[in-house]
This record gives C-alpha cells, structure tokens and sequence, in this order.
C-alpha cells in the first residue's frame, strides 16, 4: 500500500512536470512570435512550479506592453518622417508620452528635426533677402 502510494505521488509529480516543461516551451515560442496572450495556465501547479508559472506570465504581460510601446513609438516616428517629407518641418513627437528610451529616441527625433529646420529655416531667409535685395536693384537700373 505504501508502495502505491509512493508510484501514485511520483507519476503526479511527474505530470506537473511535464505539463510545466511543456507549457512553459509553448508559453515562451509564442510570445517570441509576438503572440503575448498565450500564458500558462497555473491550475494544479503548487511550490516553485506555481512560482514559476506566475514569473513567466508576468514576464509576458510586460513584453506585451512594451510591444504596445514599440508600435505606438514607430507609429509616431512614422508619421513625423512622413511630414518631413511633405515639408512639414514644424510637426514634433511628444516625448512625455513615452519613459526611458522610447522617450530618448523622441526627443532625439526632435532634436534631429531642430538641427535640419534651422539651417533650411535659414536659407530661406537669405534667399528671400537675395532675391528683395536683386528686385531693388533692378529697379533702379
């Protein structure tokens, strides 16, 4: 009887085992492809497993959002480089929407867009003098 028992908790201990092993194989292959939903179930795991199992869930909740921040970032750059484009050199990303690096890339973007506008900013203004300045001369030719 005793024995029994002892085959019954080995085998129990090692299901869990395997259904951590596998769950936690699948769990980690899915958010690697950026699906962050699939998480692991903690029913019937108990002790390090179940410790485990609530690091790793954790883990990918915040890969999740930092996702969310990484596509929010890109959307944001996006739509400032398409402006840019357009000749909209005033547009700006707003760096307080953003923490840690994506509100350094932010800023930089920004910076970056200073450092073009003001040189071009410039050119025009001497371009503009120029050309005031050869229409006075040609009128009094």
């Amino acid at each position: 009887m005793l024995f029994r028992s002892l085959i019954d908790e080995l085998n129990e201990m090692i299901d869990i085992t395997d259904a951590f092993v596998r769950e936690s194989a699948l769990a980690m292959e899915a958010a690697s492809e950026g699906r962050f939903y699939r998480t692991i179930r903690p029913e019937g795991m108990a002790g390090a497993f179940l410790g485990s199992v609530n690091g790793i869930n954790k883990a990918i909740s915040q890969m999740a959002g930092r996702d969310e921040i990484i596509e929010r970032a890109i959307k944001e750059v996006n739509t400032l480089v398409v402006a840019a484009s357009q000749g909209h050199l005033e547009q700006r990303i707003e760096p307080e929407k953003f923490n840690g690096a994506y509100q350094k890339l932010a800023a930089g973007m920004n910076a970056l867009l200073e450092a073009v506008q003001s040189p071009i900013e410039e050119a025009g203004r001497v371009m503009a003098d120029y050309a005031g300045a050869d229409q006075i001369g040609r009128a009094h030719v």
